[in-house]
């Protein structure tokens, strides 16, 4: 969906400077395998809720999430000037992905959402989306594809996405 977004940009892109919390967290190579795993985000979750009732209101919360970020990409363009990449695995990462679409971050938005409804739901899948956000939210930084403005704005979407899906449920 990126690939959709990021070309057809509606104003121009804003870069997001490295603040010093950012500049304090190293590159670690070895994190990018689990940074790729977001991709497996929405596979995982329609896999274990395959038949049950909770599969919706969390898919539901999951793409809200995916797309207040992607229309935020659209009307508000970000990106991040990667550190240079002195390693193999962060290299080819700069060569697949892009800088673009830095802020909000959906690699946070979209599984906390999940998370956040799951929890409320009271469900065991709720643990496996809870432990999977918190290692990608550093995965985001430690790779330098964003900042930590971007992992707080991701965060915040997923909550709030999450929480309007719940209200959707109650009313």
């Amino acid at each position: 969906m990126y690939t959709f977004v990021t070309p057809r940009r509606l104003a121009p892109v804003t870069v997001i400077p490295a603040g010093a919390l950012d500049r304090a967290i190293p590159l670690l190579p070895g994190t990018v395998p689990l940074y790729l795993s977001y991709l497996f985000a929405m596979p995982t979750l329609v896999w274990l809720g395959r038949g049950r009732a909770w599969l919706l209101p969390a898919f539901f919360a999951g793409a809200l999430a995916a797309g207040v970020c992607l229309v935020c990409h659209l009307l508000h363009p970000t990106a991040v000037v990667w550190p240079t990449a002195h390693d193999d695995w962060i290299a080819w990462l700069q060569r697949i992905d892009t800088p673009l679409a830095a802020s909000p971050s959906g690699h946070v938005a979209l599984p906390v959402a999940i998370a956040i409804v799951l929890l409320a739901l009271r469900q065991r899948s709720a643990v496996l989306f809870a432990a999977w956000s918190a290692p990608l939210m550093v995965t985001t930084l430690t790779t330098g594809q964003h900042r930590a403005a971007d992992v707080a704005w991701g965060g915040a979407i997923g909550i709030a996405a999450g929480a309007f899906t719940l209200t959707l449920l109650r009313a």
